[in-house]
């Protein structure tokens, strides 16, 4: 029972709290507007929203912030993402260069997830409010901040990457809160909420800062939510049915507003802030984490990474295995395409009619928190262990009008995309990739003109192969083969009638960075291009060769003019 002063100081905090409650939390029913006598203070990490959170609401793409940079990529996992290091300008070797592009893609929906991260390390001292220009982090602005923006979207690639990922802690409602108050009241780490829909669609990132009793078996995880600036919200949790639920919206009839689970769920889960802190292992380097991974176990063994941080036993999978990762990146927040991987037993991994499949062994999934929980839904990261030969099919069974969206797939050393797909309702376009990152195929159910790109980096010169606008009929299919020993790179259709074109860009990574480009390349049917880039001088045109029947025989050469001398 509370004492009568402990009474006395929880009614005036409410008062004071109610006096300078801020705009966007008033229909959401504050802590502060309904301070009751019997609240108690479990436990209180001294943020507030007003004075530690942004003073500025989360953002997307159309705000046109700089976003990653090569420099920040090269911050993330060192010097081994570089191809070419000119003084401070590092060249991406081709799987960062598509990983970033990707991942600044996928920040069109917001910033939630580095918002969160990054007012939670300026609260703590690890990063300095000064540092972009104020001494506030709630006073920084955000229109011409590029120092801060690029931070922000450092902080939120890192919930895609080993080892932040892997310390994820998930558990009952309960379970959840009490890792809370013990991390607020022992100061044993940082964490920000990742709260999901029951069918693990949707994702937002929000910073915890107090833990409240109302009684009756409910608490309030106060946040702070960087949808509504300097706003008090809170996610209400009943310990004793063990669920959750949180208004997303500052209108309760929102359609989707109301997000809430259960013990059952684990859709309520804890993202630490320590693994973020470390350098990141590269999964798409060609050394991987071999080399990595004595520093990164030394790191947590050592305390410098929270052992109360659930990354020990899943740290160690992730670092002995080696993953092909495929991504979803839809060009508009609202996408309703889902991605379906299937292995050659017939294991699911992905979304299929709405519903996720976890069947592939050894496989992983990585969801991201993007923006707002009512609008946007962003992809999770899929990884599938090397060696796994596997299907790729975008399920547009869900969706109500066209949508665009791209699939990439990162393997150590290599990229593969498909990009600028159209998903008309009902779609089901497919596609393969192979597991060594050599080969690609792509079958669209309607006629297509999509990117088709290849990467890889080399113990040699480091490539990367663009076919833009590659037109592919219905019920054809594009296929490149990409073969580093001889130097050349095979483009064939199939299953088509009519001849196909393209335009080929090439960039070749070593000291420097050469590129070729070059529309409107014809490819007859049933025939096969093979690109001769090792016969490529870096600068002049580039050699073709043609097996008219793609049975191996070469029938004729020709060469494409560089456009981009």
């Amino acid at each position: 029972m509370l004492s009568t002063k402990s009474l006395l100081k929880f009614t005036l905090l409410g008062i004071v709290a109610f006096l300078i409650i801020a705009p966007g939390g008033q229909n959401h029913a504050t802590f502060a507007r309904q301070a009751q006598a019997q609240d108690q203070m479990l436990a209180d990490s001294g943020f507030r929203p007003d004075k530690n959170g942004f003073g500025f609401e989360n953002y997307g793409n159309s705000n046109k912030p700089v976003n990653l940079t090569p420099a920040d990529v090269r911050a993330l996992f060192g010097d081994q993402v570089c191809g070419a290091v000119n003084g401070d300008t590092c060249t991406l070797i081709p799987p960062a260069q598509q990983w970033m592009d990707e991942l600044n893609n996928g920040m069109d929906g917001g910033h939630c997830d580095g918002m969160a991260a990054v007012s939670l390390l300026m609260y703590s001292g690890k990063l300095k409010p000064s540092d972009y220009g104020q001494d506030s982090i709630v006073a920084l602005p955000f229109t011409g901040n590029d120092k801060l923006t690029r931070t922000i979207a450092y902080y939120f690639s890192t919930q895609t990457t080993a080892p932040s990922y892997s310390g994820i802690v998930e558990g009952t409602p309960s379970e959840i809160v009490n890792r809370l108050i013990d991390a607020f009241k022992n100061n044993t780490e940082q964490y920000a909420v990742s709260l999901r829909k029951r069918d693990n669609t949707g994702g937002h990132a929000i910073t915890p800062y107090a833990i409240v009793d109302k009684g009756n078996n409910i608490v309030w995880i106060m946040v702070y939510d960087n949808n509504f600036p300097k706003a008090e919200r809170y996610i209400e949790v009943d310990r004793g049915a063990n669920t959750w639920k949180y208004t997303a919206s500052t209108n309760p009839n929102e359609p989707s507003a109301l997000y809430e689970g259960d013990a059952d769920t684990k859709t309520l889960r804890l993202k630490p802030m320590s693994p973020r802190l470390l350098q990141q292992i590269c999964e798409f380097c060609a050394a991987k984490a071999a080399s990595q991974a004595p520093e990164m176990v030394k790191a947590i063994l050592s305390n410098k990474v929270s052992a109360r941080v659930s990354v020990k036993s899943s740290y160690f999978a992730v670092t002995s295995v080696q993953y092909n990762e495929i991504m979803l990146q839809p060009h508009q927040a609202d996408n309703k395409a889902q991605l379906l991987i299937t292995d050659d037993q017939g294991h699911k991994l992905g979304f299929q009619g709405g519903k996720l499949y976890t069947e592939i062994p050894g496989a992983v999934v990585t969801d991201v928190d993007s923006a707002d929980l009512f609008t946007d839904n962003p992809s999770p990261v899929y990884r599938v262990p090397v060696g796994i030969k596997f299907t790729v099919t975008i399920d547009g069974s869900l969706i109500k009008q066209t949508e665009l969206t791209d699939i990439s797939m990162f393997g150590p050393g290599y990229d593969l995309a498909v990009e600028d797909i159209k998903v008309d309702p009902g779609d089901a376009d497919t596609m393969t990739f192979s597991p060594d990152g050599k080969q690609i195929s792509y079958k669209p159910s309607a006629s297509e003109a999509p990117t088709i790109v290849l990467g890889i980096e080399h113990s040699g010169a480091d490539y990367e192969f663009e076919l833009t606008g590659a037109t592919i009929e219905k019920g054809a299919a594009i296929n490149a083969s990409l073969d580093y020993d001889t130097g050349r790179l095979g483009i064939h259709v199939s299953g088509g009638q009519n001849a196909s074109t393209y335009g080929l860009v090439v960039r070749r990574i070593d000291s420097a960075e050469e590129t070729f480009g070059h529309d409107g390349l014809s490819l007859d049917s049933g025939a096969t291009d093979y690109v001769e880039f090792a016969k490529w001088d870096g600068k002049g045109d580039m050699p073709l060769s043609i097996s008219s029947k793609s049975d191996g025989t070469i029938d004729k050469t020709a060469t494409a003019p560089n456009d981009k001398k």
